[in-house]
């Protein structure tokens, strides 16, 4: 294995480290690869990120943020390990490489949905939150979200016209089974962007506390053992926004939009961290144009962009799974729990 000889050799003891198991995207779409290794201190995990996104400066960063959570009292997150030169990444084959200890559990949430899960996992979210707030680093504000933003920056291009380039892609360069799915993505954005850009604009004014998140917190990435969250993993989306980001995110990936789902994780979380009046106000806003924008990502990055995804049949579930999300959308309204929007 060539990792073995170009990238293990820089840690310590690294010669005594052995591949496992190549587990490839471990189920996400980003591009990154990971593999599980056995050394004598235990077992290791190998993440190499996206190809050709090559940013030290913000590996750094991460790194440095995931210890001081850490060391605030979460050992739920991965801790990077420092190469022979001091360093925690190794660059290789055009990718940025990282290794640290292999978190047990499953990310098999949906495969045995509990109230006590669902609770657990809220609970975990609320612990790494109040560790990541400690100490000037993790926090500041209050100021808009730059995740709403950013979002209604991407609602504004779509409305003056990239919407309808991707419309005329998907007529010229859409595959078979990929037309029909995209056909009904943007039949819904359409029904749907005019009402979630207000709200968006309304929500950007508002000014809340912002700290460190993890930024992509979802089903995959929260492992568990039995009831118990023993890992949450895959911080290459780490960010400073609103930890309401992160609550919508989590939500609306484990109980879509189950009503009683998202009043009994909201109260989970509240029960170790409570939010503000803004903070609630702001978690429909992310779930709905999580929503509506997910889909009209998806056919940017497979359209325009022409990202290749090593599992085909992957993508085809997810854009399913977001069709589906989009039209229960339209039925519920306000969302899955009256006031709450859905993902």
């Amino acid at each position: 294995m060539p990792l073995a000889r170009c990238v293990l050799p820089q840690y310590p003891h690294g010669d005594r480290v052995v591949p496992v198991q190549y587990l490839g995207a471990a189920g996400g779409f980003s591009g990154a690869e990971v593999w599980q290794l056995a050394a004598p201190s235990g077992a290791l995990c190998l993440r190499g990120g996206p190809p050709g996104v090559l940013d030290p400066a913000r590996c750094v960063w991460i790194h440095a943020q995931l210890a001081r959570i850490a060391g605030a009292g979460c050992q739920l997150v991965p801790q990077a390990l420092p190469t022979l030169s001091g360093a925690t990444w190794v660059t290789y084959g055009g990718r940025l490489w990282e290794l640290s200890p292999w978190l047990a559990g499953t990310a098999d949430y949906r495969r045995a949905p509990t109230r006590d899960r669902l609770e657990a996992a809220m609970q975990s979210v609320a612990h790494l939150h109040c560790c990541a707030r400690r100490g000037p680093a993790g926090r500041s504000g209050p100021a808009s979200s730059p995740s709403l933003i950013q979002r209604c920056r991407l609602m504004e291009q779509l409305e003056a016209g990239l919407g309808d380039e991707l419309g005329r892609a998907v007529q010229r360069q859409a595959s078979p089974e990929l037309v029909p799915r995209a056909r009904l993505i943007l039949e819904h954005y359409r029904r749907c962007a005019t009402e979630v850009l207000r709200e968006v604009r309304a929500a950007v004014r508002r000014r809340t506390p912002l700290q460190v998140c993890h930024g992509d917190l979802w089903h995959d990435h929260v492992l568990f053992s039995g009831s118990r969250v023993t890992g949450l993993v895959d911080f290459a989306a780490m960010k400073t926004d609103s930890r309401s980001l992160d609550i919508a995110r989590l939500l609306g990936s484990l109980v879509q939009d189950d009503r009683p789902g998202w009043k009994i994780g909201l109260a989970a979380y509240e029960q170790m961290e409570p939010l503000s009046d803004d903070e609630r106000a702001l978690i429909p806003v992310f779930d709905r144009s999580s929503v509506v924008l997910s889909g009209m990502n998806w056919l940017r990055w497979l359209l325009l962009e022409r990202r290749e995804f090593a599992d085909r049949q992957c993508v085809l579930r997810r854009l399913d799974t977001i069709i589906a999300r989009m039209a229960a959308m339209q039925q519920l309204g306000d969302g899955p729990s009256g006031t709450l929007g859905c993902d």
